[in-house]
């Protein structure tokens, strides 16, 4: 019974998220905008100017795809190596989904990058919703889902900081709108539930 009302718990978790998301992105495509989004910028950029463009465009190139994609692919190898079969099957899903599921829905949405200022990095033309912040926090979260259950409170802790880091500095920098990353973290916290769903089930006793 008990198991039954945490995984009722849990997919409510993940209903309430992906309900989040669909607002955000329903008045992102009626609107074309979310409020608050450009006021933001402004205020970022006359706050900061172009004081932490090196350091935030460096958060951005460690945490871009082709980076995650290697700490992905040594991670799945080494809970291949360790015999680790099953999670790391879990491990590449789960962040393989994310990747490629944001991908197909910045083509969906097809929302305009901001035009605060000229950015100071390559990005892709599209902004909605954001890969940095996506394909991060589904990384953070396939390594906390394959963790012992005893390093978990620090996957957590240092994987909240990065994934928070790394959504400022995509802010920070006007390549993104807070939407952007809000929507990101919707959808992607929603499917790391269900994939945490779906390992309580498979080792229950």
């Amino acid at each position: 019974m008990d198991a039954q009302r945490r995984e009722n718990r849990l997919m409510g978790v993940a209903g309430v998220a992906i309900l989040a998301f669909l607002v955000i992105a329903l008045v992102v495509e009626v609107r074309g905008d979310f409020p608050g989004d450009r006021r933001i910028l402004i205020e970022l950029n006359e706050t900061f100017g172009t004081d932490l463009d090196d350091v935030m465009v460096a958060v951005g190139a460690a945490t871009d795809t082709l980076p995650l994609i290697g700490v992905w692919v040594v991670g799945a190898g080494v809970l291949w190596q360790l015999g680790r079969r099953r999670d790391a099957g879990l491990f590449v899903v789960t962040v393989l989904v994310a990747m490629a599921g944001n991908r197909l829905l910045k083509e969906v949405f097809a929302r305009p990058r901001p035009d605060i200022r000229v950015s100071p990095e390559s990005v892709s033309t599209f902004s909605f919703p954001s890969g940095h912040a996506a394909n991060t926090l589904a990384l953070v979260g396939a390594i906390w889902l394959v963790s012992p259950s005893g390093r978990r409170r620090w996957v957590a802790v240092v994987g909240s900081l990065l994934v928070a880091l790394v959504g400022f500095s995509r802010v920070s920098i006007s390549v993104h709108f807070l939407s952007d990353i809000l929507a990101s973290w919707l959808w992607v916290g929603a499917w790391l539930v269900v994939v945490w769903r779906w390992r309580l089930r498979a080792t229950a006793p």
